[in-house]
């Protein structure tokens, strides 16, 4: 059995939209989209796909509760880099990568460039020192 897909990001873009067309508040968009209150949204694990979930959801209106087991959220995040929190290279290339789908590597890169990921963490108030 195939299970259902949530697209969070487009989730909350869709009610971004939505609140910038009609000048309205998160409250009135889940009037609007037919909720009678804000969702309340867990997320299993405090690492970057958690917490990135966490920040879309939230966006998007939710209440959200991470669920962690470490002492510490994004504990893996803030080792790397001598304890710079290494997020990302800038200076990703194709040449980077070595496997027989490369076509798939190319796509990601072209789709989500390492820029995007700065500036998504530059908006989230997440941004470490460089």
């Amino acid at each position: 059995m195939e299970r259902p897909r949530f697209d969070i990001v487009a989730s909350g873009e869709r009610m971004r939209e939505i609140r910038r067309q009609r000048n309205i508040s998160v409250k009135q968009v889940m009037e609007y989209m037919g909720f009678e209150s804000t969702q309340a949204v867990y997320v299993i694990g405090a690492g970057a796909s958690g917490l990135t979930a966490a920040i879309y959801a939230a966006r998007g209106g939710c209440k959200v509760h991470i669920l962690e087991a470490q002492d510490r959220p994004a504990k893996k995040i803030l080792a790397t880099g001598n304890g710079k929190c290494n997020y990302t290279n800038e200076k990703m290339a194709l040449s980077c990568y070595r496997s027989a789908f490369i076509s798939q590597a190319e796509e990601v890169l072209s789709q989500y460039p390492p820029s995007a990921a700065i500036n998504y963490l530059k908006s989230s108030s997440a941004l470490c020192s460089r």
